[in-house]
């Protein structure tokens, strides 16, 4: 299977995979469990005001950040693009804001380790040879790592489950739901274990639910964004060859950017005054996703973005 193009409706998407931690609490424990070395109660969701949505970036869309019963956080996702060194900087980068997050909020440095899970289905990712690997903080001359380090990402792939024994591995309630997810063919099968009959049930509610039409409205937006970007540098373009100038890209890449940062700041803050966005430059457009997740308020943020380049 090609993972690269795995459809929305796929049972092993990473949109599939949102829903279920979404609406299944025993999936969220199990994952809890498994980081985990003491007994999970239960979980909770962070919610969007507490991690906001920001609708144009797929990363804050699929993933879902949860915290069990003495308020650790989880952040666990579904990856079916291939991990690239950029990719790896995402979830390092990720993992450092909600980090700091916690830090503000608990108003010293005394604060758990972020625990991060990412179960991949593609290519194996190059000199990760095993089933699972985790990213610690540690010393690689000595091999020490350190104890209850800031950050801590498993990335299990589930292409390299022939490292385990299936006669013993998978008498692990862990290790079966993953299997679900090696390929589009398992879920299918029969389910011994309830939790994983309970998933392929919520799999046939997602087929059947509003969620899904969410998630193709949001490709097709993003298809759409796409589109005008480059729709918006061929007019820049041409419209800078009629005029006799040089900067015609910069007009089409201006336009493009200054819809998408409209659309950011109504999903965000649901108001619609853009009329001091005209004037920006590109360089404080760019900025409009790097702040509109920060949780200022409309005020602070229009500030943020309206000095970016008197503060360089």
């Amino acid at each position: 299977m090609n993972k690269e193009n795995t459809s929305i409706i796929s049972f092993c998407s990473d949109y599939f995979f949102h829903y279920l931690l979404q609406n299944c609490n025993d999936v969220r424990t199990l994952i809890a469990q498994h980081l985990s070395d003491y007994p999970i109660e239960y979980t909770h969701i962070e919610n969007s005001e507490e991690y906001p949505i920001n609708q144009k970036l797929k990363k804050m869309i699929l993933d879902v950040v949860f915290t069990d019963q003495l308020g650790h956080l989880y952040n666990v996702e579904m990856q079916n693009q291939t991990i690239t060194r950029n990719v790896l900087i995402r979830f390092i980068s990720y993992a450092a804001k909600l980090l700091e997050r916690e830090i503000k909020r608990g108003g010293d440095y005394n604060v758990s380790s972020i625990k991060c899970l990412v179960i991949y289905t593609g290519t194996p990712i190059k000199n990760f040879e095993h089933f699972t690997h985790h990213l610690e903080f540690m010393d690689s001359d000595y091999c020490i790592k350190i104890e209850e380090g800031p950050i801590c990402i498993e990335i299990i792939q589930t292409q390299r489950m022939e490292e385990l024994n299936m006669e013993v591995g998978f008498k692990k309630q862990f290790e079966q739901f993953i299997y679900l997810f090696e390929n589009e063919e398992n879920h299918k099968k029969e389910q011994l274990s309830p939790l994983n009959k309970k998933v392929v049930k919520l799999y046939e509610d997602y087929l059947n639910s509003d969620q899904l039409l969410a998630y193709y409205q949001y490709e097709r937006d993003q298809r759409v964004f796409n589109t005008a970007i480059h729709d918006a540098k061929n007019e820049g373009i041409n419209e800078g060859i009629n005029k006799g100038i040089n900067k015609g890209i910069n007009i089409g890449i201006k336009k493009a950017k200054l819809e998408n940062a409209k659309t950011l700041i109504f999903n965000i803050y649901h108001i619609d005054d853009f009329e001091w966005l005209d004037n920006c430059t590109l360089e404080q457009l760019d900025q409009v996703i790097r702040i509109v997740t920060q949780d200022y308020s409309y005020e602070e943020f229009k500030k943020q973005i309206l000095n970016f380049n008197n503060n360089l």
